[in-house]
């Protein structure tokens, strides 16, 4: 299961990470309209490959 949906469970104890298990990694997938202003996309992409960026850092 995705840790963002597991987070809460692992914080709160009912769920255990098992070290050297297997990862889940899953696509994502932006859907964004093509009319309208291109900067709020723009940075939001950018949003998002940062915390990917982040995220991946922290795996490997």
């Amino acid at each position: 299961m995705p840790e963002r949906v597991a987070a809460s469970y692992l914080e709160g104890g009912c769920l255990h990470r098992i070290h050297d298990s297997p990862s889940l990694c899953l696509p994502t997938y932006v859907v964004y309209p093509t009319s309208g202003s291109r900067d709020v996309v723009d940075a939001a992409l950018e949003a998002l490959r940062a915390l990917i960026a982040e995220e991946q850092a922290e795996l490997d």
